[in-house]
Formats: C-alpha cells, structure tokens, sequence
C-alpha cells in the first residue's frame, strides 16, 4: 500500500497512572494502537517502561511534553518561577501559555522544564516524537523551542493537531464538544504559523489530525468520520485515551486526573481500538496502520507473538446494594454490567429511608463534595 495513506493510531498519557498503562498495553497487544507518548510526572511511569514499553516494543514512543498538568520534576526551580508554584505545580494553562512569547525568562524555565522531559525518556528509549499535553507546545515561540530541541536530539516527528471540521452525529456530551470546539478554532488559527517554524528547523510534522474535536469521546462514528475528512495523502495522527483495570485501591493519580481517568469513555474507547472489524475497515479504506519511528525509517521491531490464552476467571455472582440518591443508579449500574468482565449482576436492592432521610440532609450539608448537577438534583428531590 503507498505510504501516502500512512495512519498513525496514538495513545497519549502512558505513565499517568496504571488504568492508563494497562489501556494502553492492551490496546497494543490485543487491539491496532501504533503509537503512544509518555508523561514524565505521571504515577506510573517506571511500570510503562518496565511492563508496558518491554511487552510491547513494536509500539512507536514519543514525550509528551507537559506545562500544564501536575508537577515539574525539575529539582531546582528559580526564584519567583512564572512557570510553576514554589511547591512545582504549574501554574499556567493553554490561554496564558499563548502569550509566553511576552517574558524571555518563562520561555527560558520552559525550555529547561522540555530538556529534563526529553532527557528523561532518553535515558530508558530513543523517542520518535514530540507532542504537547493539552496541546501546551502550540504557542508560536513554545513550539519554535520545541522544533529546535527535536532537532537536537535527533526526533524526527512534532505533532501539529491540525484536524478539519467533521460531525460525527449526536449523543456526545454537548459541554465537552463546545469546549474542543473553541480550542479547535484556537489550533486553526496557528497553524500557518507552526508549519513554517517545523521547516526552518528541518523536523517533520504531521499533515492531518483527528481526535481533536472529540476528545475524550472517540468511538466508530468519530473515528471514521473524521477519517473521511482528513487529508487524502501525508500522514494522519489518530487521537485515543484508553484506560482499562481501573478503581484499584492502590492506584495513583495526579490532581484532577481521577474523573477523566475513569469516565466510561476511556473504556469505550479501547473497545473501539481492539476492534478487528474496524480495523479492516480502515485498511479497506486505504490507510497503512504505522508509526513514526517507521515512517523515519527506524527499524521496525516485530510484533510479540500472543501469549497462550490463561484460564478463564471464574464468574462472580453481584448483588448490588444502592443508597436512594438516584442519581447515579443509572450509570453505575450500566457500568458495573457493561464493564466487569468477570461479574453477572443477578439483583440490585435500593436502601430507602422515610422523605429522603437522613441521608439526603447528610449529602446536603456536605454539599462541597457535590457537584452543581448533583447538588441541583438533591435540592430538586427536597422541594
């Protein structure tokens, strides 16, 4: 197949935590992901290299390069630091980091900040390319450092997220498209000016994206139709998150990483990225499922031979015991059933108490762990 329908499938955030190293193991190993990228300041970044990265070495690594989310790991901040709190968290977003082109100094803590992220993964594997958590490296003068560092440390793919308009239909939630939209519409407006940044530093980019849009919420139609409006020659990078094992006790997340992390649609998504149908259906099309260390010409390590099928688990037998604040019912009980793979759920009781109870009043006057749809639902049933 010409190389000119090349699709690399990309799975950020390995290292965030273990349902993130285990998404993506699986989507590897049982699925067609091609490509993933690493965080340097996730929780479990030690077992992606060790388990995830030696399992599966057929999958082409990148860094994921962070400003945004957690910690530096940096060991020595500067005084009065416009990057990061005195404890190491960032303290920047995607809107301010825009405007870094302004302070020479913070451009110069991000560069510093980029080398430790890079030299880190250096030191247990080569990487192929360079991206940006929540797009953080798109900034004009951010992305000019980050091309000259790919250049110097011989990575030969920055991504430019560059994705045309395709609706993929209704039943999506609506606040997290709106939100992907504006940042879509903010990505539009640079890229005319990344591009030429990538050439002058002789690094290669990407020349379609999909998975911008729907972040966060990439199943069939999302994947397929953004596929059709992507470019028809080049290279097109393909967004997941898959997660899978999740809500184990030891389990560790960054700040603010938790909800996203154990959404359904991280585990929606992995089973849309273990589907050999649609997998064929994607060759079919014309795309030649690769990565970007095969694209650079790297030698291509083979594909493990599936280990032998272990036994099967033996069934649990559920019953689900649910308090009367019905919120949740739905989709915890659509989750516990779709999602444990060695469970039946054979009866669910429901705890009432007289008028709401104590109960509700209990959640009442704990408002503050509520959320305003929670919360709104609870003053609803008081009324």
């Amino acid at each position: 197949m010409a190389r000119s329908r090349a699709l690399v499938i990309e799975a950020d955030d390995l290292g965030l935590s273990h349902p993130f190293n285990e998404g993506i193991r699986r989507a590897a190993a049982e699925g067609w992901l091609t490509s993933t990228c690493i965080r340097t300041n996730g929780t479990a970044v030690d077992a992606a290299f060790d388990d995830v990265l030696t399992s599966c070495p057929h999958l082409g690594l990148g860094v994921h390069l962070n400003l945004v989310e957690g910690r530096t790991m940096r060991a020595n901040l500067p005084e009065a630091s416009e990057l990061c709190a005195p404890d190491g968290t960032y303290r920047l977003g995607f809107v301010q980091l825009l405007r870094a082109g302004r302070s020479p100094r913070l451009l110069a803590e991000i560069e510093a900040d980029f080398r430790q992220q890079i030299e880190t993964v250096l030191e247990r594997r080569r990487p192929d390319h360079l991206n940006g958590h929540q797009h953080c490296h798109l900034a004009p003068p951010i992305f000019d450092i980050v091309c000259r560092l790919a250049k110097e440390y011989d990575v030969p793919f920055v991504r430019i997220p560059y994705e045309r308009m395709a609706f993929a239909g209704l039943g999506y939630p609506w606040t997290g498209i709106a939100l992907n939209t504006v940042k879509m519409a903010a990505v539009r407006t640079l890229v005319p000016r990344l591009r030429p940044i990538a050439a002058r530093h002789g690094v290669r980019v990407n020349d379609g994206f999909v998975g911008l849009l729907y972040t966060g919420f990439m199943d069939e139609r999302s994947i397929v139709r953004g596929l059709a409006a992507a470019p028809t020659d080049g290279i097109v990078e393909l967004l997941v998150h898959p997660t899978a094992d999740a809500g184990r006790r030891t389990d560790a997340y960054l700040p603010d990483t938790r909800a996203f992390t154990l959404s359904p649609y991280r585990t929606r998504e992995l089973r849309t990225v273990t589907r050999a149908d649609l997998a064929e259906q994607l060759r079919e099309s014309g795309w030649e499922l690769t990565n970007f260390a095969t694209l650079a010409g790297w030698p291509r390590p083979s594909r493990p031979v599936p280990s032998p099928a272990q036994p099967e688990r033996p069934r649990l037998r559920v019953v689900a015991v649910i308090d009367e604040t019905a919120f949740y019912h739905p989709e915890y009980l659509r989750r516990l059933i779709q999602e444990s793979e060695h469970a039946d759920v054979v009866a669910v009781a429901r705890v009432c108490l007289p008028r709401g109870g104590p109960l509700s009043e209990y959640l009442l006057r704990n408002a503050r762990l509520l959320g305003l749809r929670e919360l709104f639902t609870l003053g609803a049933r008081q009324l």
